[in-house]
């Protein structure tokens, strides 16, 4: 069984809702930070961190910060190692499902890019695609829809809002 939960930020601080008021991520809209978690199997706190992916500013600013003139793609397969930086190259298995994450976000065009020069939205969907490909068992989103356009925002979080039920594969 997987979850969906959705929280919101509240005077500079995070809020998460209790248990008794879960609803499915669809239904969230205005909100600007989400949770989607799937069963954890049985491991250890390192082994656990190394299944979580996050999206945030701080992400988002650390990337803009660097001077390592990344592209999309090297972004992207930063995600395998859940670091920063693009440390080892991706097996043929991981440049699949890389592949099928960048279609199902539509964000091919980004891949050949200088990711310090998209626009917010743009690096905001890159790094989403960054976090799935770690295919993680807790992805946090906070203030995931910062820079998107209405349209944007909306295919992505009803796309989000699947990943509990279907996973990204």
């Amino acid at each position: 069984m997987s979850i969906g939960l959705a929280g919101q930020q509240r005077l500079g601080q995070k809020h998460v809702p209790a248990a008794h008021s879960r609803r499915p991520l669809a239904d969230t809209a205005k909100k600007e930070s989400a949770f989607i978690a799937r069963p954890v199997e049985r491991a250890t706190a390192v082994a656990a961190r190394n299944r979580i992916s996050l999206v945030s500013p701080e992400l988002h600013d650390r990337y803009l910060q660097q001077e390592w003139h990344l592209t999309g793609l090297q972004v992207l397969y930063s995600g395998f190692s859940n670091g920063d930086y693009p440390y080892t190259k991706p097996n043929a298995e991981q440049k699949r499902f890389a592949e099928e994450i960048v279609d199902l976000l539509d964000v091919r065009h980004l891949l050949r890019r200088n990711v310090q020069q998209l626009s917010t939205g743009e690096l905001r969907k890159l790094l989403v695609a960054r976090a799935l490909v770690a295919r993680p068992v807790l992805l946090a989103l906070d203030e995931v829809c910062d820079g998107l356009d209405a349209p944007s925002r909306t295919a992505l979080l009803k796309m989000l809002g699947h990943l509990p039920q279907t996973g990204p594969n």
